[in-house]
């Protein structure tokens, strides 16, 4: 990152490491920087929805994921992800939508 700041997979590399380590709220610069550079790539946008989740930010954690699913439909994780969100915004019929969704998608 420091021979190229705009390099979005070292980027998503560092978030991932951060994020393993609990440090949520330093990940989320890196994913929202790489989801800028790379707005088509599911997977930054499931990590992104990853650590909003964990900080309690539901509505961005709801939105990113979101984003995840509408770029790639069956991204079984994301899809997960999202049942989760929606559980804690107490919406269970939705929830249990995606948590289907996604177990269709891992080819549960």
């Amino acid at each position: 990152l420091q021979a190229d700041p705009a390099h979005a997979e070292a980027l998503i590399g560092l978030g991932v490491l951060l994020s393993r380590r609990g440090l949520w709220i330093e990940a989320v610069p890196h994913f929202r920087r790489a989801v800028e550079l790379q707005p088509g790539y599911a997977g930054a946008w499931y990590q992104l929805g990853e650590c909003l989740n964990h900080l309690d930010h539901l509505s961005e954690a709801r939105a990113a994921y979101e984003r995840a699913v509408e770029l790639e439909p069956r991204h079984a994780r994301a899809l997960y992800g999202l049942g989760i969100v929606l559980d804690r915004l107490k919406r269970p019929e939705d929830a249990t939508h995606m948590y289907r969704r996604s177990r269709e998608a891992a080819g549960r």
